[in-house]
Parts: structure tokens; C-alpha cells; sequence
């Protein structure tokens, strides 16, 4: 508590402007007592859905969903002046708060949604119609559902090895059971359709490819527990997530050991999106390894399709759902904020979504 004697109304209005919106001020008689209080909110660690003091560095954002309720912080600075603080919702038929009167310096406000918008939620000073100190600005959402389907997928190679190496032959390697030559052809022997037959020196020099190229796989729970209580949780969005059946596909048209990410969508990425899809889901994440770019994952805006390459990740959640923003939200990279999940897709620690981001996942 800070007390200073005020001996004129002029100089009390001018130490108002001074000192700024978040301070109270007791009594307007020539000879006052003055209380300065500041009250702060911040972002309860528990809580189910999202905070943003990013946005605006003044007044924080807080989402929730229609039909439930979430928790933000509020502490009030000095702790004697807590009993005279208020707690008012601007718009009701939105959210509510409670408790309206403060029942501590450092408490725990519980945010419902009751329809779909916004409200303010003041903090006041002496009723629920005083001065207001502080604002938190609440989103409400109705819960959106989005399904996702994952696959992984390996490169099928399955060349059949005629002729050792070494060995005079005409036959050198014929395609397998896929029935596309997978081999590059070695030293002089020459690709006969879909085979490989020995040079003109009449040796074979080609080792048959049939060895499979693999792919990484995800912990299926994981990816869903984090998509649902860290990352679209923040804007009241819900994903209901299945594993498809892992598919062998012969994909590599190049035969260069990669999948061609180059271009959205290049001709391999095409292949694999012709098999593997299944279009009874909102998305499809295809997890194949050996991008020609080094990179952890492409998927274009508002698209039903991304490809996860793990080999390249640091954390496949984060990969996934930096994705899905791109994907399924049109998302877009974000600067310089760090912490929010689109800054960057190989980041283990960045996971937050922001008010604007908020209303894109959940229009």
C-alpha cells in the first residue's frame, strides 16, 4: 500500500493520468487517502485451453470452450485492497466468471462458455460497477472435431538378381513382383524395359535393388495426446486420430533412394497419394523418410494430404502439428514468434497458437 495526502483535486487528476489505467483511487475530497493497486492475470499451467499475452502485451487473450469452463490466474497487488476488487464479464450471454468478488490476493477465476463469441472480463474496483483496473479478453468456441488418418509408408524394392555379378550372361536383374525395374544399371549393361541386361562386354555388372527403403513410424497415442491437450486444444479444436494399415509402395520413379518433395505435388509425392490415401478422413499424413530436400515435412495450404519425414525430425509431434497447421488451418510461418507451433516445424520446445490463429483452426 502506497499513502500519500493529496491536498488538491487537480493534482489528484494529474497523478490519474501519470500513473496510468491499472490504478485505483480512493475518494475525491481535498484530503485523500490514495491507494495504488495493480492487478495482473497470467496463464493458469493447468489449464484446458489457451492463453495468448503475445497478441497484445496489455491485455491478455484466453479461449474456452461453449459448455465448459477453464482457469486463469489473478493476483492483486497490495494484498489488502483484494476485498474491495470486482470481477465483471462485459457480455454474459458469452462467458461468465466466477468468483465476481475477490476471495484472496492470488486467485483462481473459472471462465464458462456460453456462446459462441467474445467478452471482456474486467477487473473493478470497489463493485462490480467501479473503476476498471485490468482487462482479460475471453474467446468463446464450440468444440470442432477433425479427423486424421496416419500411414506409413516404405519404398518396395524387389528387382530379382538373374546373373551374379561378374558372371557372362545376357540376363542381368528383372523386375519383381511390382513389376518396375528399382535398379540403376552399373558398368556398360543397358536397361531393357523394365530390365537390365549385360553390355557388350557380356558381364553383368548390376547388383539387383531388393532391399526395401523404410520409414520411420510415430507412437500413435502420443501424437494424439499432444494434438488434444497442447496444440489445437488452445482453439477449442478436437482431432480424433487413426493409424491406416502400412503400405509397400513403389514410389522412387527416379530410383535415386528419395521421395521428390521438390514441388506440390511432385510426381512421387503423387504415387504415394494415389495408394496410400483414404478420403473418408479430413487429412492424411503420410510418414515416409528420404526427402530430396533434407527437409521434416510438406503440406500446402488447406490441403487433405502432408508428408512426415521423421528421419529429419527432432520431435514428430511438433512435425505433425506444424503440418496440420499448414493443412488443415492455412496456417501460416510466424515471426518472431518463437514460441508459437508455425515458427519452425523442427522445433521440440514451440507449441503455442495464438487469438488469430485461434480463429482461423476454429472459424
Amino acid at each position: 500500500m502506497i499513502n500519500r495526502k493529496i491536498q488538491s483535486p487537480l493534482l489528484l487528476i494529474i497523478l490519474f493520468f501519470l500513473l496510468g489505467s491499472n490504478t485505483l483511487y480512493a475518494g475525491l475530497s481535498k484530503e485523500v487517502d490514495v491507494a495504488i493497486v495493480a492487478i495482473k492475470f497470467s496463464e493458469d499451467t493447468s489449464q484446458s485451453y489457451g492463453y495468448d499475452d503475445f497478441t497484445n502485451n496489455n491485455i491478455p487473450y484466453k479461449s474456452v470452450k461453449i459448455g465448459g469452463t477453464d482457469n486463469v490466474k489473478a493476483e492483486i497487488k497490495p494484498t489488502s485492497a483484494s476485498n474491495d476488487i470486482f470481477f465483471q464479464s462485459t457480455n454474459t450471454g458469452n462467458v461468465t466468471v466466477t468468483p465476481e468478488h475477490a476471495n484472496s490476493a492470488n486467485l483462481s477465476l473459472t471462465l464458462k462458455g456460453i456462446a459462441k463469441g467474445a467478452s471482456d472480463v474486467d477487473s473493478k474496483a470497489g463493485s462490480k460497477t467501479g473503476t476498471t483496473i485490468s482487462t482479460l479478453k475471453v474467446a468463446s468456441y464450440n468444440e470442432r472435431s477433425k479427423t486424421l488418418a496416419v500411414r506409413l509408408v516404405h519404398e518396395d524394392n524387389d528387382d530379382l538378381q538373374k546373373t551374379p555379378v561378374g558372371t557372362a550372361s545376357n540376363s542381368c536383374v528383372e523386375s519383381g513382383t511390382n513389376n518396375r525395374r528399382d535398379t540403376n544399371p552399373s558398368g556398360d549393361d543397358t536397361v531393357s524395359g523394365e530390365d537390365i541386361t549385360s553390355g557388350p562386354d557380356g558381364v553383368c555388372d548390376t547388383t539387383a535393388n531388393n532391399t526395401d527403403i523404410l520409414s520411420t513410424d510415430i507412437n500413435l497415442t502420443s501424437l494424439t495426446n499432444s494434438l488434444n491437450t497442447k496444440f489445437y486444444n488452445q482453439s477449442v479444436v478436437k482431432w480424433t486420430v487413426k493409424r491406416l494399415p502400412t503400405m509397400t509402395v513403389n514410389f522412387d520413379l527416379n530410383r535415386d533412394g528419395m521421395i521428390d518433395v521438390s514441388s506440390w505435388m511432385a510426381a512421387e509425392m503423387q504415387v504415394i497419394r494415389d495408394n496410400c490415401s483414404d478420403n473418408g478422413y479430413d487429412h492424411n499424413i503420410f510418414l515416409v523418410n528420404n526427402p530430396n530436400d533434407g527437409s521434416c515435412g510438406f503440406m500446402d495450404y488447406n490441403q487433405r494430404y502432408g508428408y512426415v519425414h521423421l528421419d529429419n525430425s527432432i520431435d514428430y509431434n511438433n512435425t505433425i502439428a506444424h503440418e496440420l497447421g499448414h493443412g488443415g488451418f492455412g496456417l501460416l510461418h510466424t515471426t518472431p514468434d518463437r514460441d508459437n507451433i508455425m515458427y519452425d516445424y523442427n522445433s521440440a520446445t514451440a507449441w503455442r497458437l495464438r487469438k488469430d490463429q485461434w480463429d482461423k483452426c476454429n472459424p
